[in-house]
């Protein structure tokens, strides 16, 4: 209550986990998830995400930011869309993507792009296996594993806008091979 008005707060909160007695969530607020979001569900919300427990393959969307108070464990299924920023104990074969930057303790075999920067600046913080594609900075105390697992780090530019030069780079290819066929067609009909 303020100035006798009553302030609402859209925050829909599941005390316990998300499987089948809750569903497939779609909320226009923020979302707090007291328990574990289990493999196959979705959690969409237009302000930020935030779970307590562990998040297996599943996918979260959120308009800000992703908290994950213990991490992801995606089973290469499990996605993470954050607006804003992703924060997390641990990324462990998922597929993430954040509009400002991750932050977690370890990342072991994802797939990970962020507008912003990568920081894994814990007392254990690594960055093992998979591709991440920061376009501000990457920061680890370790990258890659002597076991020599493949790990790929792309920095200097937008995630968004290498994935567009990309795209226009393969449209362009095929409009210059659609006019090459248009210029011998033209040469076989005129010669």
């Amino acid at each position: 209550l303020q100035l006798g008005k009553v302030i609402v707060s859209p925050v829909y909160t599941v005390s316990g986990n998300v499987d089948m007695a809750v569903g497939n969530i779609d909320f226009d607020g923020d979302v707090l998830i007291t328990g574990n979001v289990n493999a196959g569900f979705s959690v969409r919300a237009s302000g930020s995400v935030t779970v307590n427990g562990v998040v297996e393959g599943a996918h979260i969307e959120s308009g800000g930011d992703i908290v994950l108070k213990r991490g992801i464990q995606g089973a290469d299924r499990g996605t993470l869309r954050a607006g804003g920023s992703i924060y997390a104990l641990f990324i462990q074969r998922a597929d993430a993507e954040a509009g400002v930057k991750v932050c977690a303790d370890s990342i072991f075999h994802s797939q990970v792009r962020c507008e912003g920067t990568v920081e894994l600046l814990s007392e254990n913080g690594m960055l093992v296996g998979g591709v991440t594609d920061a376009g501000e900075g990457l920061a680890s105390r370790t990258v890659g594993a002597q076991s020599g697992i493949l790990t790929v780090v792309k920095i200097g530019a937008s995630p968004k806008k290498r994935a567009r030069y990309l795209e226009l780079k393969e449209s362009l290819e095929s409009v210059r091979a659609g006019a090459e066929r248009l210029d011998t067609a033209l040469k076989s009909t005129v010669g």
